[in-house]
C-alpha cells in the first residue's frame, strides 16, 4: 500500500500585489456632503497609475487562480487544496 504522502500534497496560493489605489477622504467626504449620504455610505479611490497599467498583473493571477482550481481539490475551509503529486511539475 502506497502513502498518500507520495501521492498527493497539500498546497496554498497566496497572492499579494499593489493594487495601484488609495482611499481619498476628502473626495469621499465631499461626496458624501453633496449627496447628503451618511458617513461610511461609500469611499471614493483614487488611482496613482491608470488600471489599465495594471491589467496583466491581474490576468497572471486570476490566471495562477483558475490553473490551480483546475488541477487540485478542496482540502481545507481556509482554501488550502489537495494536489495529485503527478501534477507538482505542472504548478512549477
Amino acid at each position: 500500500m502506497t502513502d498518500l504522502r507520495e501521492k498527493a500534497m497539500l498546497v496554498d496560493l497566496s497572492c499579494s500585489f499593489w493594487t495601484g489605489r488609495k482611499r481619498d477622504k476628502n473626495v469621499t467626504e465631499e461626496t458624501q456632503q453633496a449627496k447628503k449620504a451618511e458617513k461610511g455610505t461609500g469611499s471614493w479611490w483614487t488611482y496613482a497609475v491608470p488600471r489599465e497599467e495594471l491589467k496583466d498583473i491581474f490576468s497572471a493571477i486570476n490566471y495562477a487562480r483558475s490553473e490551480l482550481q483546475a488541477i487540485t481539490l478542496p482540502w481545507k475551509d481556509d482554501g488550502t487544496r489537495i494536489l495529485p503529486a503527478s501534477l507538482y511539475l505542472k504548478m512549477s
